[in-house]
């Protein structure tokens, strides 16, 4: 089993575990934070190994697995907490992109 296999199962684990035995309201606030960590970890350690998988370089798989988990991730906090509109998808949505567009040019320019 490869390190990201075990990163990927031990997040899942540990999310499953701390969503069904806590309670919001009782946790301090630094510890809510800890859910959307974890579900951008299993997201991006996913994404860049089946990226790895269709034949993308390391480096540009595990980029374009951030750069891929990042946006549902923030959808969601901004979700959580009640602020997402429609105005917040489409700037979420430019900010990807542009992330995307840096993150291509780049990546051409980096030595491998």
């Amino acid at each position: 089993m490869t390190k990201s296999a075990k990163i990927i199962i031990f997040s899942l684990l540990f999310l499953v575990i701390l969503l069904l035995t806590t309670q919001p309201r009782s946790l301090p606030s630094f510890l809510l934070i800890l859910p959307f960590l974890l579900l951008f970890s299993i997201l991006s350690f996913t994404l860049a190994g089946l990226f790895q998988k269709v034949g993308v370089s390391r480096r540009k798989s595990v980029r374009l697995g951030v750069l891929g988990s990042l946006l549902p991730v923030m959808l969601l906090i901004l979700q959580s907490i009640g602020q997402l509109t429609l105005r917040d998808l489409l700037t979420m949505a430019a900010l990807f992109c542009i992330g995307y567009f840096y993150f291509s040019r780049i990546s051409d320019r980096l030595p491998s």
